[in-house]
């Protein structure tokens, strides 16, 4: 059904700093043959393939969490959110989303509202973190299934999380992944690389791309490309960059740490 084989780096991690970086639950894609299914919404660019019309699951305790929320927020926060879903919540869900199931309690025909759970994600961390810059880094699923697939929807949706975000005072940063089957692969190939995510992300002050060094070697990149890359996205995107490393990246890939060290890149070593 699915495709995202990834690494998730801590969760959480502390600077040294007042900023506070936050991995984003994350979910499996979904994309299918449009003619196995009686509804679907087709994928604009590949007709053939589409997302399944899926059922609402978690909705009373999503909506119960989200009011809940709503009565510690101020008046601009709870603005924020209602504009938020407003703009972006799907009459009907298509695709199944379901964040950090990791496909061990999939259950084909569910989802959870994407606009619903990212905002409630967003703003509880903000709540419980009132006094920390807080970054959070998320995979591209969360463009896929709040556009529905749709690319034409893609500047509209990232408008409102880049407003969402300015107002919560908070970054959202997008990070390349793996994706190892054609169908993926072929269809959404802007989510493995850096500079196809930035290209929609770049006019959005509030949103920031996160390279994952690992997952570019996992797409075959050189590292000759992986280091020209890196090298001018840190001179010419700096300010809003987050490298994800693992614990041997610091020898392959020497330069860029230290590049990264004279810029303030943040340089996150997975564990």
């Amino acid at each position: 059904m699915s495709e995202y084989p990834q690494d998730l780096f801590l969760r959480e991690t502390e600077t040294g700093t007042n900023l506070l970086i936050l991995h984003a639950p994350n979910s499996l894609l979904d994309l299918q043959e449009t003619s196995n299914y009686s509804k679907s919404l087709p994928l604009e660019q590949n007709p053939s393939l589409c997302l399944p019309s899926s059922t609402e699951r978690g909705k009373i305790e999503l909506q119960d969490d989200l009011s809940a929320l709503l009565l510690r927020t101020n008046h601009l926060q709870r603005s924020a959110l209602l504009t938020f879903l407003n703009k972006t919540t799907n009459q009907q869900l298509y695709g199944d989303y379901q964040p950090n199931s990791g496909g061990k309690h999939y259950k084909e025909g569910d989802s959870t509202d994407p606009s619903k759970f990212i905002a409630k994600y967003i703003l509880e961390q903000r709540l419980d973190n009132p006094n920390k810059e807080i970054t959070f880094v998320f995979h591209p699923d969360i463009i896929f299934f709040l556009t529905q697939g749709q690319a034409s929807r893609e500047q509209k949706v990232l408008t409102e999380l880049d407003s969402f975000s300015k107002v919560l005072n908070i970054k959202i940063f997008i990070e390349n992944v793996v994706l190892s089957s054609p169908r993926y692969s072929t269809n959404l190939s802007w989510m493995t690389d850096p500079m196809q995510v930035l290209s929609k992300i770049r006019n959005f002050n509030n949103l920031g791309l996160a390279v994952d060094l690992k997952h570019l070697e996992r797409m075959n990149w050189s590292h000759e490309k992986i280091q020209n890359t890196l090298e001018s996205l840190m001179k010419d995107y700096g300010r809003r960059l987050i490298i994800h490393a693992r614990e041997d990246s610091n020898q392959k890939y020497r330069e860029l740490q230290e590049l990264g060290y004279i810029r303030a890149i943040p340089w996150i070593i997975e564990q």
